[in-house]
């Protein structure tokens, strides 16, 4: 194949963005795990897992605020390559750490310049999509399923070969994605088809309505990744066994694939602005709930239903933005976006859970959830009444 030629609307290379965007946020759709696998080899605090998730995070949203110079400008198959490396070297540097500032340290790097990297080239492409909505939902089917996979399995690779042995499928995992740099899109201006006309929130609004819809992402994540970091401890205090608990987050990561394909085949059939407002209304109620008494039956339907939920908004959520932004550019700052969120989201619950005990994480996250539906409900308000957007009719042939 003419790899010059290489579109994000092709087939082939839409399955291979998806896949190494997945590769490289496997550390947030793993987390619970991860963070628990973690806690148990180096006896880490509330405190100190809270850093481990937030400077790791944080890392990758610092480089995708830089993207706004670079990601236009670079070839994005030598930045992939380049990141997937640092990546898998982070990750075998990690086995052999044995304390947990030395580690907090290496998972900020590897997240600076590997995933955040590799994470950010991904966003990229699929905002280039002619139809968002539908490509951000099969991104996030990827991620979530790749990461219900990881869920399921770290725990029984943990109780074998412990935390060096997840950090090493981890490494294999970001070699075995080079393979598919052929297929990935090789960058340049973004390309504005017929299919976008009209939804350009430049004319209309200059940048002020792309910048509200990411202030809603940062707020809404930090609610997510606030619970998403401490679920896998709420469940070891009903108490459950870990595999037990990974296996529920793996189904509930399943129903999170489900969700967003559902989006992908439906697209805007049913319209695209009341997705996420729901989605942050039942996130609310579902994070109350976690502040309860749990029994394993309510601790399960709760998982299940937490990241069924999020993933039927988010798809809308971002394709909007990336249809509000005509240049291309901002739309990298959905990773920051979701980066800052996650690194607030974790610090704020870690001294929650220190100072008040784990079921208070539940309403922190809840109360976070109904602040960006506030910001979120303008940002829908302000597209509704200054631009008509166009339903994308483009799609890859999936």
């Amino acid at each position: 194949m003419n790899t010059n030629s290489v579109t994000i609307d092709q087939p082939l290379p839409l399955i291979a963005t998806v896949i190494v965007g997945a590769v490289a946020i496997i550390i947030f759709n793993a987390l619970p795990v991860i963070m628990g696998v973690a806690s148990d080899s180096l006896g880490l605090t509330a405190t100190q897992m809270g850093l481990l998730a937030s400077l790791e995070l944080a890392g990758i949203g610092l480089t995708s605020v830089s993207g706004l110079f670079w990601i236009r400008k670079v070839p994005w198959r030598r930045a992939v390559l380049i990141g997937m490396l640092v990546l898998a070297a982070g990750n075998v540097l990690s086995i052999f750490v044995d304390g947990a500032n030395t580690l907090i340290v290496v998972r900020f790097f590897t997240g600076l310049l590997g995933e955040g990297v590799v994470f950010t080239v991904g966003i990229a492409a699929i905002g280039d999509s002619r139809n968002a909505d539908r490509a951000f939902a099969y991104s996030i089917v990827g991620q979530v399923g790749l990461g219900m996979i990881a869920l399921w399995s770290f725990p029984y690779v943990a109780a074998s070969l412990g935390f060096p042995g997840v950090m090493g499928v981890m490494a294999v995992l970001a070699l075995l994605t080079l393979v598919l740099l052929p297929w990935l899109p090789a960058g340049g201006e973004k390309i504005e088809t017929s299919d976008k006309a009209g939804q350009s929130d430049v004319a209309a609004g200059g940048i002020t309505t792309p910048l509200i819809g990411l202030f809603g992402i940062v707020i809404w994540f930090v609610g997510l990744s606030g619970i998403w970091a401490f679920v896998e401890r709420i469940g070891s205090e009903i108490p459950l066994e870990q595999t037990t608990i990974g296996m529920l987050l793996s189904l509930g990561l399943g129903l999170g694939a489900l969700a967003s394909l559902l989006v992908a085949l439906v697209g805007d059939r049913y319209g695209r602005f009341w997705p996420p407002l729901a989605a942050l209304v039942l996130h609310a109620i579902i994070c109350f709930f976690f502040a309860g008494k749990l029994t394993v039956v309510v601790y399960g339907a709760l998982v299940l239903l937490l990241t069924f939920i999020w993933n039927i908004g988010l798809p809308y959520l971002l394709g909007l933005i990336a249809d509000s932004d005509a240049s291309g550019r901002l739309v990298v700052l959905i990773v920051s976006a979701q980066a800052l969120g996650n690194t607030i989201g974790p610090l704020v619950a870690g001294q929650v859970v220190e100072s008040r005990g784990l079921a208070t994480v539940g309403v922190s996250s809840a109360l976070f959830s109904i602040m960006a539906f506030g910001v979120i409900a303008i940002f829908i308000y302000r597209i509704k009444t200054s631009i008509v957007l166009k339903p994308a009719t483009g799609n890859a042939s999936l």
